[in-house]
């Protein structure tokens, strides 16, 4: 069961705030409107958790397909696309699965997960309408982001983790913003 961060008795407002007291007599006593407070506290805590919980579950297996994809491309070979595209590298492809894992708990869902014709992995992100997003993790180690539409604009961005200080979702939110609808 959830608590408060502080107990409602320990709130110390200064007195010119408070407006002057009158009873309500719908309320019995202060005692019993602070636990109300609490318990409803409490349930909204209760009822946010579980929704998240079940956003989790039902990406779980989006997530484990992805990561199913991940560890195929491992077996690619040289040339895989058919005009010598080099296999992605054992650290593109762990690197492309840290930032899988983070994606799932900040519950991103790409759209596909796929080699890079660079060398690499590639993450692929679409918007309902023609804007699209690219997260590469290439074999020499560099990281971006591509974000582009299908009307010839594109902008690229360094995705390196820590850039600048900043989280993985402050890197995330370019990428979500450009396919938002």
């Amino acid at each position: 069961m959830a608590a408060l961060a502080y107990p409602i008795s320990a709130l110390q407002l200064p007195q010119t705030v408070l407006p002057q007291y009158e009873p309500d007599p719908r309320v019995s006593d202060t005692a019993d409107t602070a636990e109300y407070l609490e318990r409803l506290h409490t349930y909204v805590y209760d009822v946010l958790t579980s929704l998240r919980r079940s956003q989790i579950h039902a990406l779980n297996s989006e997530f484990a397909s992805f990561a199913k994809q991940l560890d195929g491309l491992s077996s690619l070979t040289e040339g895989w696309d058919g005009y010598n595209a080099p296999r992605p590298s054992p650290q593109a492809i762990e690197e492309a699965q840290t930032i899988l894992q983070g994606m799932q708990e900040e519950l991103v869902k790409p759209y596909w997960v796929s080699a890079s014709a660079d060398g690499g992995v590639a993450f692929s992100f679409a918007s309902p309408g023609n804007r699209r997003a690219q997260i590469e993790v290439l074999n020499s180690g560099e990281k971006f982001a591509h974000l582009y539409d299908l009307n010839g604009n594109s902008h690229t961005e360094d995705w390196t983790e820590n850039i600048e200080g900043k989280t993985f979702r402050e890197l995330l939110e370019p990428i979500l913003q450009h396919v938002q609808p």
